[in-house]
């Protein structure tokens, strides 16, 4: 009986090993099972970073080249502006010159005509005293 007793104990025994053996591995496995889900979630998680790191840059990127596009169409707007301006003055400086050579032509005309109406008005007052001599 004793000895049956020692074999069932020693059975027993060897159950409970065996189940504790079979329980670390599962507990092993699952650790095991627990570290690769933990690595993809990681692994996962660092390409969603790196993902939404690449998509700020490229919005970066894009409102960099939007600011740059905005600045050059003000600087053309700017240009265009003061080239309508510098035009708008040449043609002002035209006309001024145009209307000052304009006003000496004139006053030089007036001169002429004054200077030939006191020449004819000299003659004939010649003419009427040379008449009156006669």
């Amino acid at each position: 009986i004793k000895a049956e007793e020692e074999a069932a104990s020693r059975k027993k025994a060897e159950a409970e090993d065996a189940a504790r053996i079979k329980a670390g591995e599962e507990a092993q496995a699952l650790t095991k099972a627990e570290a690769e889900a933990a690595a993809r979630k990681k692994a996962e998680e660092e390409e969603a970073s790196r993902i939404k790191a690449e998509e700020e840059a490229d919005a970066l990127q894009k409102a960099g080249e939007q600011e740059a596009a905005r600045q050059k169409a003000e600087e053309e707007e700017v240009s265009r502006k003061k080239a309508e301006e510098e035009e708008a003055s040449r043609k002002k400086a035209e006309e001024d010159a145009a209307a000052l050579q304009k006003a000496q032509e004139d006053e030089a005309a007036r001169v002429k005509f004054e200077e030939a109406a006191a020449a004819r008005k000299k003659a004939g007052e010649e003419t009427a005293r040379k008449k009156a001599e006669e």
